[in-house]
């Protein structure tokens, strides 16, 4: 069902809330992460992961004030605070389509 959500969305997002994942299990560092075979734009995730990673607890504060922190089991923590950050702090916006995007955009 998580793959439906991703499909439009920029790899780059989808890669950078993995790197998160992955490093919350314990599984590595994210600069160890983004240098993984798999991550396709490794300087962009590492940058991305690691921004969004410093505003973690205030995106999550945000995403209680504003009602979607129960959103999260239906696209996964690290995806919205990814798309989160590129919205409010990052890039300004969001790249590509998709079901969560614009969510993320219908409470900017």
């Amino acid at each position: 069902a998580k793959a439906r959500h991703r499909c439009r969305m920029y790899p780059v997002y989808v890669h950078a809330a993995k790197v998160l994942d992955q490093e919350a299990q314990k599984m590595g560092t994210i600069q160890r992460l983004s240098i993984s075979a798999w991550v396709m734009n490794k300087k962009a995730t590492l940058a991305l992961a690691s921004e969004t990673s410093k505003f973690a607890d205030i995106l999550q504060e945000c995403f209680e004030a504003v009602g979607i922190a129960d959103k999260e089991q239906d696209y996964g923590p690290f995806l919205l605070r990814i798309l989160a950050y590129e919205l409010l702090l990052g890039a300004r916006k969001i790249k590509g389509g998709g079901a969560a995007p614009r969510l993320i955009k219908e409470h900017k």
